[in-house]
């Protein structure tokens, strides 16, 4: 169950689908500007992450496991390599806006802050500025 790919253009419908089916953002997808996992199973998509780099900085956004697949560890195991894969980017930081799961990634070493602390390249991504509404909980985590 570590088998994760990047995830291409031909992936977007699927993650489209997902992100949707949770509620979570997906207007601004750009496989120019962010790095999609994914693992997949019988030609579905089933666990999906990304990054979106900015310097040394990056947004770890669309974190989803198919609710099937929650509490096998998928979500953990893919959550580490996307991690590994933000180290090998050369990534210091990674930040996020939650509005639902902040204790689970403060029980992963994530800290709140607030979101006039991110870079400005961050505070100015679309993430940032008009996806995610303002009540969204700003985390930060070093790498």
């Amino acid at each position: 169950m570590n088998n994760f790919e990047l995830c291409s253009f031909l992936d977007y419908n699927q993650i489209v689908r997902l992100l949707e089916s949770e509620g979570l953002p997906y207007s601004d997808i750009s496989f120019e500007k962010q790095y999609f996992w994914k693992y997949q199973h019988n030609g579905f998509i089933n666990a999906l992450a990304a990054i979106e780099p900015y310097g040394e900085s990056a947004i770890f956004r669309s974190f989803i496991v198919d609710p099937q697949m929650r509490g096998t560890g998928l979500g953990f195991n893919l959550y580490n390599h996307v991690l590994n894969e933000a180290k090998n980017r050369d990534i210091k930081n990674l930040y996020l806006l939650t509005t639902n799961a902040d204790q689970w990634f403060l029980r992963n070493g994530w800290q709140i802050i607030q979101r006039s602390e991110v870079p400005d390249a961050i505070a100015n991504s679309a993430e940032f500025k008009s996806i995610c509404p303002a009540s969204a909980i700003c985390m930060v985590l070093g790498l």
